[in-house]
């Protein structure tokens, strides 16, 4: 019977994931996809190294291009700190480039603190999110790592 309990366990975990991807699914629009559709595409195809501010809003202009164009791209210009964006950009990159190049932890701790820094700072309107996604894939990648491919 404990065999039994486990695998009812097991279903109902799957019966959950399975909703919350359906969920997900209905939420997104064709433009999204598009979005990171080509995001992905500049990511693994273009040479697009080393990590620079300009590669995170070429990112979000990629990302936001089919759905919020007039948004992409662009830093916000409002909410409190939002003067200092800028230079908390230049700073995350500056410090996570200078991290890689002493190689002073491993790749996956330092690709993780750069995207939580990223969150932290919060550097767009919309697609903060979907920016820090891609943006893993394309850091792992550079460390070694393609499982996005």
């Amino acid at each position: 019977t404990r065999s039994c309990a486990a695998c009812a366990a097991r279903y109902s975990r799957l019966g959950a994931v399975e909703s919350a991807a359906r969920t997900v699914a209905a939420s997104l629009r064709p433009g999204d996809l598009l979005g990171y559709r080509d995001a992905l595409d500049y990511v693994w195809q273009e040479d697009w190294q080393p990590i620079n501010v300009g590669l995170v809003l070429h990112l979000h202009r990629l990302l936001l291009g089919h759905t919020a164009a007039a948004a992409a791209g662009v830093l916000k210009s409002a909410d409190n700190p939002a003067s200092q964006t800028p230079y908390f950009m230049d700073e995350l990159i500056d410090r996570y480039a200078e991290q890689v190049r002493r190689d002073a932890q491993h790749p996956v701790l330092l690709v993780g603190l750069a995207i939580l820094d990223l969150l932290v700072i919060h550097p767009f309107e919309d697609g903060n999110g979907r920016v820090a996604r891609i943006l893993t894939t394309a850091l792992l990648s550079q460390g070694g790592y393609t499982v996005g491919r």
